[in-house]
Formats: structure tokens, C-alpha cells, sequence
């Protein structure tokens, strides 16, 4: 939980926000897809 959320914030952060997305879908439909409904 902790690992994915550091990096998402990050990326979503920067300039790279459709990037952020695109990693933060991957990894959380990978991890679970209730953490996705929490970035989102």
C-alpha cells in the first residue's frame, strides 16, 4: 500500500500525469482495484 501510493504521488506530481494514470491503473489493478478508487 505504501509502496504504490509513494510513487503515484509522485508522478502524479509532475508533468506526467497521463503517465501517472496509466502506471497508477497498471499497478493497482495488479495490487487491487479498490486501491485505484482512492487515487482516482
Amino acid at each position: 500500500m505504501g509502496l504504490p501510493s509513494r510513487p503515484l504521488i509522485l508522478l502524479s506530481g509532475s508533468a506526467n500525469e497521463p503517465l501517472a494514470e496509466k502506471i497508477a491503473s497498471y499497478i493497482g489493478y495488479r495490487l487491487c482495484p479498490r486501491e485505484i478508487f482512492r487515487f482516482a
